[in-house]
């Protein structure tokens, strides 16, 4: 018979999605589930090393180092930011921080009163200039290392930590090394992933639909069914001394629409040929 195996070396391919706003629903779906899956991993991390040879230590050491990056992700966007602004335009460190966390409280504020799309149209238009500031925060932050002559600042760690990341990563995959060209792109979006994207995410954990999946023709050329249904209703009550029990079956047919992602939903005409039996 045939044998099963794995192969460690096999690409595996995806539909990423196109769009900013499929973008951010994906990842209104994946990052919170991925933070909670990754807690409750935590949680049994060294027992989980111990009855699994799949998962080493040094593994459950990488998922603390991104667990930890992923919570002050937001924190360091913002201290990146206030430095460019000290470095750039030699404000206060205190105006330059001020500076640097209302924009994000703003829009904190905004994604509680308005809708998904609006909060997502929000956040594009911040990207763009976000993405712009990001050009001055990177030399910014070169130029504070440079002054300083160290690397042991809030932005210094946290830039250097990513290039290492992704170029350690590039090195262990060569076919897919000329890929870190678009690393430029990737920087320049780093405060609309880690900032408004957590941001947008957190609000929105209640809306539970796919929202890259639904499409506003889902429905086209679908028939509605006519259901028949035998419903039964149980009514108790006491009348003096006795007790009275009444059970009611009744026919209806329930016209069923077809089935969508966010709320199925039906609608019932009036009875029919209602019939009542007493015992």
């Amino acid at each position: 018979g045939l044998e099963g195996g794995v192969q460690r070396r096999s690409d595996a391919y995806t539909n990423a999605p196109q769009e900013f706003k499929e973008f951010y629903n994906q990842r209104r779906r994946w990052g919170p589930s991925t933070m909670a899956n990754t807690l409750d991993l935590l949680g049994s991390g060294m027992l989980t090393s111990q009855k699994n040879k799949s998962i080493s230590t040094p593994y459950i050491l990488y998922q603390v180092l991104a667990m930890a990056s992923s919570i002050l992700g937001p924190a360091t966007v913002c201290l990146m930011i206030a430095g460019s602004f000290s470095f750039v335009f030699s404000l206060h460190a205190n105006v330059s921080l001020v500076l640097a966390i209302l924009p994000p409280i703003i829009y904190l504020i905004l994604c509680f009163k308005l809708k998904s799309d609006t909060q997502i149209t929000i956040a594009a238009i911040m990207s763009i200039f976000y993405a712009f500031l990001m050009s001055a925060t990177l030399l910014s932050i070169i130029g504070n290392i440079v002054k300083q002559g160290t690397i042991l600042t809030p932005s210094g760690l946290f830039f250097v930590g990513i290039v290492l990341m992704y170029f350690i990563t590039a090195m262990l995959h060569p076919k897919e090394f000329h890929l870190l060209i678009y690393g430029a792109i990737y920087v320049l979006t780093i405060p609309s992933g880690y900032l408004l994207l957590t941001i947008y995410s957190m609000v929105n954990m209640n809306n539970v639909s796919w929202g890259t999946r639904e499409t506003a023709g889902q429905a086209d050329g679908q028939t509605v069914q006519m259901v028949q249904k035998n419903v039964k209703f149980e009514k108790k009550c006491k009348c003096c001394c006795w007790n009275v029990e009444f059970q009611i079956n009744t026919d209806k047919k329930v016209t069923v629409a077809p089935v969508s992602t966010e709320a199925p939903h039906a609608t019932e005409p009036a009875e029919e040929n209602p019939h009542q039996n007493e015992r």
